[in-house]
């Protein structure tokens, strides 16, 4: 990006625009062919609106809503991956959660982690995986949101950490919105809630243990070996700078 300044709140802030235009004119379409009582009702509005419209041809529709499932889930993996794969560089994980291939530099350790967790999730139902799934990342976006406000309000005199300037006007109801929400997925669901929230906290917590009760020695010996057989028998390497950059 050869001028973030400029740059990055414009992509950021015509895309949500043109996502949000989309949805709404979305919604309208719907309700305009369908009729409000037949979406309120219909489980799959979408699929309803092709048979209706489209008729034999109605199958385009699921194709394309997988093809756009699959596009927003592949980004996400890759995404989360990254995101892994810098927290073990960084140090906030273990050193083995960083590794990547030697050659196409992809981080292995952290997709097959993503994987483990995927093939966990998806006993659930639907609606409640949905729900959870609202919460967690609803609960990142309050996260964001906060840490946003503090760098607005603690980086005052220092120009160089203010690649774009976000109005402040603009933080405060993203931060009720995200609050609201996290709230509301506690009150339909507040035992699976609470269990991912107290998740979120030991792991949150363990950031705070000083590094002398963690080094303990049997966990590193293991961490060191496994770390090993990686690069000798799976051809990873840990990552670089230009790896989680």
């Amino acid at each position: 990006m050869k001028n973030p300044v400029r740059d990055l709140p414009l992509a950021m802030f015509l895309g949500i625009f043109f996502v949000m235009l989309f949805y709404v004119m979305a919604a309208v379409s719907y309700s305009a062919t369908l009729g409000y009582g037949v979406v309120r009702v219909s489980e799959t509005v979408a699929l309803t609106l092709a048979i209706r419209v489209l008729n034999q041809a109605y199958f385009i529709i699921p194709i394309l809503i997988c093809c756009s499932t699959f596009g927003a889930t592949n980004g996400n993996f890759y995404a989360s991956g990254s995101v892994i794969a810098s927290a073990g560089f960084s140090g906030d994980l273990p050193l083995v959660f960083s590794m990547v291939h030697k050659t196409s530099r992809t981080p292995i350790v952290a997709l097959f982690v993503e994987l483990a967790l995927s093939m966990i999730f998806i006993s659930f139902k639907f609606q409640v995986l949905l729900n959870y799934a609202a919460f967690i990342s609803w609960v990142i976006y309050l996260v964001s949101f906060c840490a946003l406000l503090k760098l607005k309000l603690t980086s005052k005199n220092q120009p160089k950490l203010k690649i774009f300037r976000m109005p402040i006007i603009f933080i405060f109801p993203m931060i009720l919105v995200c609050i609201f929400t996290v709230v509301m997925c506690f009150y339909l669901k507040p035992i699976g809630c609470g269990v991912f929230a107290a998740i979120i906290i030991v792991i949150f917590g363990f950031q705070f243990i000083p590094d002398e009760l963690t080094s303990i020695g049997i966990f590193t010996n293991l961490h060191h070996k496994l770390v090993g057989t990686l690069i000798a028998r799976c051809n990873l390497v840990p990552a670089t700078s230009d790896d989680v950059s």
